[in-house]
């Protein structure tokens, strides 16, 4: 299966999944020099639900950021929020915990991004 790497970003046969709960793959060219960088983990920094709302709210807003990759089911289907989990509206699938970085809010480039959430806006402001 081919897909883009999320190191080099190159089209290139899958070697690794990068993030557990994510789409985010990296080759298997990255990974020679770098296997260590690479190596999953059971996520550590992770917490389980239920998430507060102020949780809840960043949790969403990662989401929805279209900048970033986004917890998914093993399907491939993008996860709703909630504060029980992270719940696929397509099959029956829910995850119970998020990494605490998706919930705490520190995932948001500082002043990067166009307050509509557009990343077409912010890659023009950058070359402006």
């Amino acid at each position: 299966m081919r897909s883009l790497c999320a190191h080099c970003a190159l089209p290139k046969t899958i070697g690794k999944k990068l993030l557990e709960g994510m789409e985010a793959y990296v080759c298997e060219d990255c990974l020679k020099g770098n296997k260590s960088f690479f190596e999953q983990q059971e996520p550590k920094t992770a917490k389980s639900a239920p998430f507060n709302q102020s949780e809840l709210q960043s949790l969403t807003s990662y989401q929805r950021s279209q900048i970033f990759y986004p917890y998914v089911c093993p399907k491939g289907h993008v996860l709703a929020p909630s504060s029980l989990g992270l719940n696929c509206d397509n099959c029956s699938f829910t995850l119970g915990w998020a990494y605490t970085w998706t919930l705490n809010g520190s995932w948001k480039p500082l002043n990067s991004v166009d307050p509509t959430g557009s990343p077409q806006a912010e890659r023009q402001r950058q070359f402006v």
